[in-house]
């Protein structure tokens, strides 16, 4: 259970079609949610119509028309006109959470726990929240009104990259990482990550993949400079036990004068069969980073300068993908390995 991924994602719900955005309605996000879509629940979508039952919602409406009034209602409370807004204004904010498949974790108390953060962290009026068995990973959508509590309505603001990043970081801390998930994708960063790496190319060495790989080591050893997280994972090792192995060695580790680590741009490393470093106690004893001479160090900066040209000769289309990868026009935070594909087809 250490090792799951808990996965978080946040769009906005409108009918915007900039960047080729696909359209979707406050209704339709509900009728989804809701099970409303007949079409939805046939022989080659991902929903399993015999689990469906297994659903359940937690708060709000049981059908679609009321989430909508609710949403229109609550407007006309706090004084604001639906109708003079733009065809395309932002009609709701949609919150997923999704468990692993075949994680231990029980999802009603953890989908709970995931309702009391968004009422703390977004204090945005709930519309609507189900929870969602029928598919291969457990998940929970919730729809908010982007009405604030001065009454304003903010659109997709709480939907934005800081914002998001920020609630990020806060659920991870407060719900996913007290129930055992970690998140995809954090990379490490200072202190940490150099030891890390001194900790995995340890590893590499004395397993003897420096040798066993020959002429493709250089790359795998870019790789670990630029992210250690996926050698980590692939060779086994505790992230936890690093950050602790840091917290113990943090005031007699020192950084050798005259020597930088670069972080060059490659791909990523890939290996199987490895042991695990099991213990902090271990990972301590792996954290006393070697001695690097000035004519290694020579060699090192020589190596990351072929391979950072080859990836920029390489891998344009890659760059060119990764900066347009947001489809309404907003740039948010959104996990790329999250299951819950399904709130974002509507």
């Amino acid at each position: 259970m250490a090792n799951d991924i808990g996965y978080f994602a946040v769009k906005s719900i409108g009918l915007s079609e900039i960047n080729g955005r696909k359209t979707c309605s406050l209704k339709d996000a509900a009728r989804h949610n809701l099970r409303e879509i007949q079409a939805e629940t046939g022989a080659i979508t991902r929903i399993n119509p015999l689990k469906t039952i297994n659903n359940w919602v937690m708060t709000g409406p049981n059908d679609a028309d009321s989430v909508v009034s609710l949403a229109k209602k609550t407007c006309a409370i706090a004084g604001v006109d639906l109708s003079k807004k733009r065809r395309d204004y932002c009609q709701a904010i949609e919150i997923v959470f999704s468990l692993p498949p075949g994680s231990k974790i029980e999802p009603a108390k953890y989908f709970e726990n995931c309702l009391d953060w968004v009422k703390q962290a977004y204090e945005l009026p709930l519309l609507s929240s189900v929870v969602h068995m029928d598919e291969e990973a457990p998940h929970c959508h919730i729809l908010l009104l982007p009405l604030n509590r001065e009454g304003r309505y903010v659109g997709s603001a709480p939907c934005e990259r800081p914002e998001t990043k920020k609630k990020t970081e806060s659920f991870f801390i407060s719900v996913a990482g007290p129930a055992g998930l970690i998140r995809q994708g954090a990379k490490l960063r200072g202190v940490i990550k150099k030891v890390a790496i001194s900790v995995t190319l340890q590893k590499c060495t004395d397993m003897g993949l420096p040798a066993a790989n020959g002429h493709l080591w250089p790359f795998f050893k870019s790789s670990i400079y630029r992210d250690p997280v996926p050698a980590l994972e692939a060779l086994g090792i505790d992230r936890q036990a690093i950050e602790a192995a840091h917290k113990l060695h943090i005031n007699e580790q020192a950084n050798p004068k005259g020597i930088e680590i670069t972080v060059p741009k490659t791909q990523t490393l890939s290996c199987v069969g490895i042991g695990k470093l099991s213990s902090a106690a271990e990972a301590q004893n792996a954290c006393k980073p070697p001695s690097i001479s000035r004519l290694e160090v020579a060699r090192e900066a020589q190596q990351t300068a072929e391979v950072k040209h080859l990836h920029k000769v390489r891998q344009p289309q890659q760059v060119i993908a990764a900066r347009h990868n947001h489809d309404d026009g907003l740039t948010r935070v959104k996990d790329e390995y999250a299951h819950d594909l399904s709130a974002w087809d509507d």
